[in-house]
């Protein structure tokens, strides 16, 4: 058990910095194209505030 929880928890640290990556190149596209990019950014930030609850629980 213990060490697949490691592996889990190394998963999703790995996707939690992916996730923070994406945010930036999105917060860059949209400032080249105007702000087009909110709805992304916001669907970002619900699956951070997701992901959180999970980890919590």
């Amino acid at each position: 058990m213990g060490i697949k929880r490691d592996i889990l928890d190394g998963v999703n640290k790995i996707l939690s910095q992916y996730c923070v990556i994406m945010l930036f190149i999105t917060l860059s596209l949209a400032d080249v194209k105007g702000g087009e990019a909110v709805d992304v950014i916001d669907i970002y930030v619900i699956v951070a505030h997701v992901k959180g609850n999970k980890k919590l629980n």
